[in-house]
């Protein structure tokens, strides 16, 4: 999410802990993921990760992508806190004004269940791949 609010292209998973620490989003933002890192119980690893979640928000309002406000609190019944993920993508295609953009479906990304490179740089074969998956 760094990468993406920075608008920069995550590098290969071997680069991409190095690459993070150069977005300007790092510094802010690391502090949070070393104490996820580094804590011992997992109410306080909940604790840095919904602060890391906040700050990730406060980047994606600070710049325009769209505006919403970040709440951090229980996942439905579940005793897990999470960010009110649904609104910033509810904010986020609010805020979409190209009609041929707007009326796409929201779908995540062929990089988000895998890293083959061959596949990534192959439009052709990760077309082939997202009409699989579509099916």
């Amino acid at each position: 999410m760094g990468f993406l609010l920075e608008r920069r292209y995550a590098p290969y998973s071997k680069w991409l802990g190095s690459g993070f620490a150069r977005l300007p989003i790092a510094e802010p933002l690391s502090p949070h993921l070393q104490r996820t890192l580094y804590s011992s119980e997992w109410a306080e690893r909940e604790d840095a990760l919904a602060s890391a979640y906040q700050e990730l928000a406060r980047r994606q309002n600070a710049i325009g992508v769209a505006s919403f406000e970040p709440i951090v609190g229980p996942y439905h019944d579940r005793p897990f806190t999470t960010i009110n993920a649904d609104d910033a993508v509810e904010a986020a295609h609010s805020a979409i004004t190209d009609a041929w953009i707007k009326q796409l479906p929201i779908v995540g990304s062929l990089d988000q269940i895998s890293d083959l490179t061959p596949l990534l740089e192959d439009a052709k074969l990760s077309q082939r791949m997202m009409s699989q998956l579509d099916s």
